[in-house]
C-alpha cells in the first residue's frame, strides 16, 4: 500500500497492469503529471496496478494525509486537483471509447499526433501494449507510417485514406 502522491518533474513513468502471465501498459505519465495508487490513496488498499520509471524521473512526492491537508486550507490546489482528476477520468474514457472504434494504425497515428516525444522515449513494447497490439504490427505500422510520411512530405500522390490519416 503505497500512501504517497508524486508529480513529475521531469521524465517518463508507466502505469502497467498484471494479471495472471499477461501485462497491459495502461498510461503513461510525464512532466506536471500526477501519479499515485487510487486503491492505496483512497481506500488503504493493495493497488493492482505498478507504476515504473521509463527514463530517470524527478518527482515531488507528498503523503496524502499532508496532501489532503494542504487541500483543506489552499482552495487554488483544490481547484487543481479537481481539474486533475476530472481530466484523468476523460482521459480513460476517451482512450477505451476511441480505440474500440479505430483500427490499430489509426490508434498509432493518434497516439504519435497527441503525444510525438514519447515514441522516442518508450520502449516498443510498452507502446503495443498501450495500444493493444502486438509488437509485430507495431513494427508493420511504424514501417507504414514511416511510408506515409515520407509521401506526404515529398508531395508524392496519396489516397484518401492517407489523407485522413494525417489531417483528421
Amino acid at each position: 500500500v503505497d500512501r504517497y502522491i508524486y508529480i513529475i518533474k521531469d521524465g517518463i513513468v508507466r502505469c502497467g497492469f498484471r494479471h495472471d502471465d499477461m501485462e497491459d501498459t495502461v498510461l503513461f505519465g510525464m512532466e506536471g503529471d500526477a501519479i499515485g495508487a487510487v486503491h492505496s490513496l483512497k481506500h488503504d488498499l493493495p493497488s493492482p496496478f505498478f507504476y515504473e520509471a521509463i527514463t530517470k524521473v524527478d518527482a515531488l512526492k507528498i503523503h496524502i494525509d499532508d496532501f489532503n491537508s494542504l487541500i483543506k486550507i489552499d482552495h487554488e490546489l483544490l481547484m487543481w486537483w479537481q481539474a486533475y482528476l476530472f481530466d484523468g477520468m476523460f482521459v480513460f474514457e476517451h482512450k477505451y471509447a476511441y480505440f474500440a472504434m479505430k483500427d490499430a494504425y489509426e490508434r498509432y497515428v493518434t497516439f504519435i499526433g497527441k503525444r510525438p516525444e514519447l515514441a522516442k522515449e518508450i520502449p516498443v513494447k510498452y507502446i503495443a501494449q498501450y495500444l493493444n497490439i502486438s509488437r509485430e504490427t507495431l513494427s508493420r505500422i511504424r514501417a507504414k507510417y514511416a511510408k506515409d510520411s515520407f509521401l506526404l512530405l515529398s508531395g508524392k500522390h496519396l489516397t484518401k485514406s492517407v489523407i485522413t490519416h494525417f489531417f483528421v
